[in-house]
């Protein structure tokens, strides 16, 4: 017994050395990739950010080309391109128009913004000379981003042509609010920044749970590399050699209008090595459990064949097979919906969730969701797929009798089964080659917060079931939507 001991606790002491460096590998390796899903997430979130500030630019546009110039009407435009986009961390700090050289002509800001000092000019100049360079090399991008700041405030300039004024329109960003990150995605010791290729200038940064004011608009190897200990930006391969699983680094690089952005993501030295702590504990514990099982069972073995007896095969006692998870059901996707709301999930996930769960279940070529402000009689967009800018801003702005805003007006469901049967269809609506469209409003009691449309290419009715689960998902974006005001939750009849 003590000679089988030694020799198969050697075994097992020679087996935790081989399969420690697999599984280390292994780990090192699902880590990484699990960054890479992470920074593609938040790639994601960033061109959407982006994409709801040249939105509300294309707004403004909109207003400036469909009325007579006037004073009121650049106002009321400059207004529109200021207005959030259905978040307080994501409200536009300034708004201006520019002429072809970059001389601001009118301006519009908010929350204690200062008037254009030097500084601002300068930035404004080199982003409209960046646009009128990309035209003249024939790529025509729709915008350019410059990092800079308003007075000590890190901040990010979006820039974009105006066909309207011949000249451009401009906005302006708190850098610290341009990433929304949830809890954890960046963990103490962690480095996330986000710079232009190839002039590596930071536009966004943090470390831990710090956002590194100085580094906005300054160079990588200005104040930056050397705060996370990165000498040169970026070589992940040769980064994570030297580094041997201490530190990692992932790195994606994608457009961003005129320029290439990367966005990159450096693990933290304890984040590293509690990973790889926890999995040789886990190791350690694996291995000494089998050694610990197999004295047992060599013990036992001993045991009865000293007392000469063995199991009987025909009293082992058998188990009904398990039987198959059920297939998943739209019933599913409406657990998983309430679940979020229960959560306190933003509604603007509930929302954008329960959008393409609809459009899935009906078979929807087509989807928009929206909230819904009341004092600006004004649809704030949350999702929408496969949709043209000109419609996607008439619809926010409520330009003609669309059917998304006589759902708001009347409060209730709203089915255009055939377009081309409709005589008074809009044009913006038939331009944008629809067949079919029906809006569901997300009301909370009388009032209407929001909404949620679904389209097809091909004449389409609704079944009552399909009307029914569909109607559940927009009370369940009314209900989110209500706790983030603070007003009465729906009751399930309405």
């Amino acid at each position: 017994m003590l000679l089988f001991a030694l020799l198969s606790g050697l075994v097992a002491w020679s087996a935790f050395w081989g399969l420690k460096g697999v599984v280390r590998s292994a780990r090192l390796s699902s880590l990484k990739e699990t960054d890479l899903r992470l920074i593609q997430a938040l790639r994601e979130r960033i061109g959407a950010r982006i994409q709801r500030s040249l939105d509300q630019i294309q707004g403004a546009e909109l207003l400036i080309a469909s009325t007579p110039p006037s004073a009121a009407t650049a106002t009321k435009a400059l207004v529109f391109a200021l207005n959030h986009t259905g978040s307080e961390r994501e409200v536009h700090s300034a708004a201006v128009v520019l002429d072809e050289r970059a001389r601001i002509l009118a301006s519009r800001r908010q929350g204690g913004v200062p008037p254009p000092r030097a500084s601002e000019r300068r930035v404004w100049r080199r982003a409209v000379a960046a646009l009128r360079n990309q035209k003249k090399s024939g790529k025509g991008n729709r915008y350019h981003i410059e990092a800079g700041r308003l007075e000590d405030i890190p901040a990010l300039f979006i820039v974009s042509p105006s066909p309207s004024t011949k000249g451009y329109w401009g906005v302006v960003l708190v850098a610290e609010n341009f990433i929304s990150l949830d809890k954890g995605e960046v963990g103490p010791g962690d480095g996330f920044f986000l710079v232009s290729e190839p002039d590596q200038i930071v536009f966004y940064a943090r470390k831990g749970s710090e956002f590194v004011h100085d580094a906005i608009g300054r160079g990588f190897d200005k104040g930056l590399g050397p705060s996370l200990d990165i000498l040169a930006c970026c070589d992940p391969a040769a980064f994570n050699t030297v580094s041997d699983g201490k530190r990692w680094m992932s790195l994606l690089d994608f457009p961003g209008g005129t320029r290439t952005l990367r966005l990159v993501r450096v693990t933290g030295r304890m984040a590293a090595s509690a990973e790889l702590t926890k999995t040789n504990q886990a190791l350690v514990g694996g291995v000494l459990v089998c050694w610990l099982v197999l004295l047992g069972a060599f013990w036992l073995l001993r045991r009865r064949r000293a007392e000469g007896s063995y199991d009987d095969p025909g009293d082992r006692s058998t188990h009904d097979a398990v039987d198959p998870l059920p297939s998943n059901t739209p019933f599913a996707a409406l657990t998983r919906l309430g679940e979020s709301v229960a959560r306190g999930d933003h509604f603007r996930e509930v929302i954008s969730y329960g959008t393409e769960e609809a459009a899935r279940y009906v078979g929807a070529d087509r989807f928009f969701s929206a909230v819904y402000d009341d004092d600006l009689d004004q649809l704030f967009e949350i999702s929408c797929s496969n949709l043209g800018d000109a419609f996607r801003a008439a619809v926010a702005i409520g330009a003609g009798e669309l059917p998304e805003h006589i759902a708001v007006k009347e409060r209730d469901l709203v089915e255009v089964l055939a377009v081309s049967e409709w005589e008074d269809a809009p044009e913006v609506l038939k331009n944008e080659g629809i067949a079919s469209v029906t809006v569901f409003p997300m009301r909370v009691g009388e009032k209407v917060v929001g909404l949620m449309a679904l389209y097809f290419d091909n004449p389409r009715e609704l079944q009552a079931d399909e009307i029914d689960i569909c109607g559940y998902i927009a009370l369940q974006g009314a209900v989110a939507v209500s706790r983030a005001l603070s007003l009465p939750e729906p009751s399930p009849e309405s």
